[in-house]
């Protein structure tokens, strides 16, 4: 007798959409758990210590173990989150981490590659070539670079100033120069910070177009590298150019 071919496995296919507002979701309670649980967790623990009659140093030292603590609390309520999110139904790996990144390559689960996404109504938006994805990319870079060097040359003349004064080598005259190029250090150290952030990445049109997430930058560079060596987003692994 002829043995026929058993039927593939077939099951339900995710959108991308709703794992994209999974994954975010996420990340936002993330971060608001790194600056709310530090301050339930000293706060427990200082009046703790005050309910039990005893203040002082135990006080500080109870609090300041609380705040060492939080982190941990937070991972370890950022990973409850992730053993609760949907598992590819392959090979049933979690599809999120707990920084919200999906684990995806494509339409496919990152780790066993089963197609996991289902077609959506239209085709993915997408930026333009990667020769004009480049080319917004080098301009914010530039942008960037040319803060950084401003901050820098303030902040050679504010501390070369600010000894020389000191050590009596500069006129009092200089004093106010010295301060301006100061200020200017700061000012111009603030837009270098901001010129890296993610709405400013927004703006420069480098973004995913699907999720709005930031294509570029990341600790290290590895969103950069992740999006021009795969032309996907490392977020929610979506076609970053056409």
């Amino acid at each position: 007798m002829q043995t026929l071919p058993r039927p593939a496995a077939t099951f339900p296919l995710y959108t991308r959409p709703a794992l994209i507002a999974l994954s975010q979701g996420m990340r936002r309670r993330f971060m608001a758990e790194l600056v709310l649980i530090p301050v339930l967790m000293a706060a427990a623990a200082g009046g703790g210590t005050k309910v039990i009659g005893t203040t002082g140093q135990t006080t500080d030292i109870a609090v300041l173990f609380a705040l060492l603590a939080s982190p941990v609390v937070a991972a370890l309520a950022a990973h409850a989150r992730v053993r609760r999110s949907p598992r590819c139904p392959a090979c049933a790996e979690r599809l999120v981490t707990t920084s919200g990144i999906l684990r995806l390559r494509g339409d496919g689960c990152g780790s066993c590659g089963a197609r996991i996404i289902g077609p959506g109504p239209e085709r993915p938006p997408v930026l333009g070539t990667r020769e004009a994805f480049m080319a917004r990319y080098h301009a914010l870079a530039r942008r960037y670079r040319i803060w950084m060097w401003i901050t820098g040359g303030a902040l050679v003349v504010a501390v070369a100033g600010m000894y020389g004064l000191g050590e009596g080598w500069l006129p009092g005259s200089l004093e106010l120069p010295v301060i301006v190029a100061g200020i200017v250090f700061m000012a111009a150290g603030f837009v270098a910070f901001v010129n890296g952030w993610p709405s400013a990445i927004r703006r420069a049109g480098l973004a995913c177009p699907t999720c709005n997430d930031p294509l570029v930058g990341g600790r290290g560079g590895f969103l950069t590298r992740h999006t021009l060596s795969t032309g996907t987003c490392p977020w929610c692994s979506a076609p970053a150019w056409s």
